[in-house]
């Protein structure tokens, strides 16, 4: 979809510049409507079910083109016109601006990015997202480079539950979140 600024609601515009959702980056997956299952198969969207048997499709989306999504006009999945992240419900409720919002998407992606920088050819932010739930509660001592990837990823999914994730939907247990800490900029967690 073209990115014509005065033609698109202010959440259109917010989504069109972060694309996090779609990426995996905020969210696993999205849940499919029993009347989407069909058109969703038809459009080559891969389905699974989960164990509490409902129908899913994975993220990264492969419709996703930067941040864009490319069957934007098309048919496409009823969650994927209707879900809104709990920074577009902020910034459309007047609980923050519209240029705070475009600045906490910067943020996210910078946050990412700093992941992704430690990632060997080959693997994907969802490996770097399993691997940090299987070493955070780890015990014992990490590598460096786990350490590393543990503490950039924290950062992220701190910042993705403060700012995107909706209640109930947060990655974190609620402490972890709560508790007052300073921010790392991407350039902290490259010391780390």
């Amino acid at each position: 979809m073209a990115n014509h600024d005065e033609d698109l609601s202010l959440a259109s515009r917010l989504c069109l510049a972060c694309g996090l959702c779609c990426d995996g980056t905020v969210y696993e997956q999205a849940a499919v409507r029993p009347e989407d299952i069909a058109p969703a198969n038809a459009c080559g969207f891969r389905l699974f079910k989960t164990e509490q048997d409902r129908q899913v499709f994975l993220f990264p989306c492969h419709y996703l083109e930067d941040s864009a999504c490319t069957r934007y006009d098309q048919w496409r999945p009823s969650v994927c016109g209707s879900f809104f992240c709990l920074m577009q419900k902020r910034v459309a409720d007047g609980e923050c601006t519209e240029a705070e919002g475009f600045s906490l998407i910067e943020r996210a992606k910078s946050l990412r990015s700093a992941v992704l920088a430690l990632l060997k050819p080959g693997q994907h932010f969802l490996w770097a997202r399993s691997r940090f739930d299987a070493l955070a509660g780890a015990k014992a001592d990490l590598a460096p480079a786990d350490a590393q990837l543990v503490v950039r990823m924290f950062v992220l999914e701190r910042f993705l539950d403060q700012h995107f994730r909706k209640p109930g939907k947060k990655r974190l247990p609620s402490e972890a979140i709560a508790r007052p800490a300073v921010e790392a900029t991407p350039d902290d967690t490259k010391a780390a």
